[in-house]
């Protein structure tokens, strides 16, 4: 999948994917960023101008010559309900795994409402 990377001062780094999680993505791509740096992730789920894609905010959590690693502190809920289903559809052998890292994901979890929300 095509990734595109902004950084808070604008930078744009695009590359592919290698591995993606509910906390991350790994990205092929030849970047030069200091760890933490803040930025804007978007995944691409197709060719078209309409595709879908996952829009997301984290941080840099590593950067070498040959890819950088982004940890998500935020999703869209429709990018998350995306990354969700991708996730999914690329483990079909390992679904009772992925199901549980959904539940127990502590930015997954269902909040309970409270009485005055009932």
């Amino acid at each position: 999948m095509k990734v595109v990377i902004t950084t808070k001062d604008g930078r744009v780094f695009e590359g592919s994917s290698s591995n993606v999680s509910m906390g991350g993505i790994s990205v092929e791509c030849s970047a030069d960023v200091a760890k933490d740096t803040e930025c804007t992730v978007s995944v691409l789920l197709g060719e078209s101008e309409d595709a879908i894609h996952i829009e997301g905010q984290g941080k840099i959590v590593r950067c070498d010559s040959e890819y950088l690693a982004v940890s998500f502190y935020e999703l869209s809920l429709g990018g998350l309900e995306h990354l969700r289903n991708l996730i999914r559809y690329n483990s079909a052998e390992e679904i009772e795994a992925v199901e549980n890292e959904f539940s127990n994901h502590i930015g997954l979890k269902r909040r309970e409402s409270s009485p005055e929300e009932e």
